[in-house]
């Protein structure tokens, strides 16, 4: 499943990985909505990843309603041209995105002694 990105930041094609596949499925994302939020959707480049999201303004006119409601929220994330993982976030997608803090990813993983 390769998909090609129109977006400034992710501009190649994009593999899935076995992690994205199972959350697309868990979350009822299929290839076409990922294939159409990469075309239309805007790019952001936080911790070391591109991040696409489906705003409300990115969604064409055209576009039905009901296909409009899946695809507003989506947010995908590509690191080296690989899509990490997808999920849907609703009306705030952006805010959470720009809240994001790197620290928040480099956590200290606690082992068991």
């Amino acid at each position: 499943m390769n998909y090609t990105t129109q977006t400034p930041i992710a501009q190649s094609p994009c593999a899935i990985t076995h992690h994205a596949d199972l959350r697309m499925r868990q979350r009822g994302i299929t290839e076409e909505m990922i294939a159409s939020a990469i075309r239309i959707g805007t790019a952001y480049q936080k911790q070391g990843m591109d991040m696409v999201v489906v705003r409300k303004k990115d969604i064409p006119s055209a576009m039905s309603r009901q296909v409009a409601g899946k695809l507003t929220g989506l947010i995908i994330l590509i690191k080296d041209g690989v899509i990490v993982t997808t999920y849907k976030r609703g009306q705030c997608a952006v805010r959470h995105l720009k809240k994001k803090n790197k620290k928040d990813m480099k956590k200290p993983h606690k082992h068991a002694a």
